[in-house]
């Protein structure tokens, strides 16, 4: 790992992340260079449903990620990673030593292609009933992770687990949105709502048209306009 400061710098990148502001991919990239890995897979995992609504990597090419997050997959390292506490972040090597995982299918089958050998990880519970698994690897050639890796990784779950609730409760939030925008857009009345600055930030189909018309209201690079400069006055003072 390289320090601290990298992972309080990816930790608050993973919040710009959930808000959308930030890619997924370039924050865990971050988190790769700040434990030194060859790659990283963020994923959620509904059990019950084998399921998989979320995930991001960096350093992985789609057909790993495709082949790792396989039903077949999680079978396989069931006996290696089944037995993790959620909220525990530990380095491979606390639960298989390298000599029995380079003879295990798990490695050889799914790990192998993608250069993952060494590895620190944790799953997370959440968003809602759904578990979050974190995983930062490297290759076989490359120093094994350790405690002091585990704990640095530690610091992080928190924040990760927060993130991904953000991220799910943004998602829903939109969703509604969405649905009461195409709700408004059927009414047969104007419905507009703009800033303090009269600046529109949404308006209904029939605004649309209203504004469109330019017949007494219209759109300009300043906000909204009425026919004449006073009224225009009067219109953002009410605003």
């Amino acid at each position: 790992m390289r320090g601290e400061p990298m992972v309080l710098g990816a930790i608050s990148k993973l919040y710009a992340a959930a808000l959308a502001r930030e890619d997924w991919t370039s924050v865990l990239g971050e988190v790769r260079d700040a434990f030194a890995g060859h790659h990283v897979l963020l994923s959620t995992h509904d059990f019950a449903t084998g399921q998989v609504p979320f995930f991001a990597s960096s350093g992985l090419e789609e057909e790993h990620c495709a082949r790792i997050l396989s039903e077949e997959a999680w079978h396989m390292a069931s006996p290696f990673f089944g037995v993790i506490r959620p909220g525990t972040a530990l380095p491979r090597g606390a639960l298989a030593s390298d000599s029995d995982f380079a003879r295990s299918p798990f490695y050889n089958e799914i790990l192998r292609p993608a250069r993952g050998f060494h590895s620190v990880g944790a799953f997370v519970r959440g968003p809602g009933s759904l578990m979050a698994n974190i995983n930062i690897c490297r290759p076989p050639y490359a120093a094994a992770y350790d405690a002091p890796d585990a704990a640095a990784l530690q610091t992080m779950l928190p924040h990760i687990a927060m993130a991904l609730e953000v991220q799910a409760r943004m998602t829903v939030a939109g969703g509604r949105s969405r649905s009461l925008e195409g709700l408004l857009d059927r009414f047969a009345v104007a419905a507009l709502v703009s800033d303090q600055s009269a600046r529109p930030s949404f308006a209904n189909a029939r605004a649309e048209a209203l504004l469109a018309a330019a017949d007494g209201l219209a759109r300009s690079p300043t906000g909204l306009v009425a026919a004449t400069p006073a009224l225009t006055h009067e219109l953002h003072a009410g605003i």
